[in-house]
């Protein structure tokens, strides 16, 4: 660092220099994905690129965010379990208020998926689809929210929607039969 600096090191310098990515950054980005911006997101990883960061720092590191917020989301935002100072707890805090439990870990999931798939195929393609991905996610919906759902809309009992047309319903189509109670329903986002 002292090579690339001489005697005036900053963070910033540190940072550039060791290809990490500062922590003020992944706040950034984690409120460009809950506010649905993919443009902001694809341009924030290309301004940190640009500033010589490492793309798997970043993935790792944006890994660990995730898993600070679902921490935080889980009530384990303290000292003992993220292992950041005070400031950074309160910012974990706050920014976890934005998703929901269930969102967190699945994005956790998918940005640990991507560690893995960044050392077999191009690194910043691959960062840039995952990151479009949770720009992308559909909120969890529980079940009970989607039942009252159906509870409340005005739609006749059998019928998830009244515009359907019956040529769509599944007991129209030819060759099956009516649906039975018995059948899971599977509810899929994201």
């Amino acid at each position: 660092v002292v090579a690339f600096g001489g005697e005036n090191i900053t963070d910033q310098l540190v940072l550039k220099t060791l290809g990490l990515v500062d922590q003020q950054v992944f706040f950034t980005l984690t409120d460009y994905i809950s506010k649905k911006e993919s443009q902001s997101v694809i341009a924030l990883f290309g301004q940190i690129l640009d500033e010589g960061a490492d793309v798997t720092e970043f993935v790792n590191s944006l890994t660990l965010h995730f898993r600070n917020l679902l921490l935080a989301k889980l009530g384990l935002g303290s000292e003992q379990f993220l292992e950041l100072p005070q400031v950074y707890l309160e910012k974990y805090q706050k920014a976890c208020q934005s998703f929901q439990e269930t969102d967190l870990l699945r994005m956790l999931k998918i940005v640990q998926g991507l560690g893995a798939n960044i050392k077999i195929s191009d690194p910043k393609i691959s960062t840039e689809i995952v990151l479009l991905r949770l720009v992308k996610l559909d909120q969890s919906v529980k079940i009970e929210e989607l039942l009252s759902r159906l509870k409340e809309s005005d739609s006749p009992p059998g019928n998830i929607s009244s515009s359907q047309a019956p040529e769509s319903r599944p007991s129209q189509i030819k060759g099956s039969g009516p649906v039975k109670a018995s059948q899971p329903l599977e509810v899929r986002h994201g």
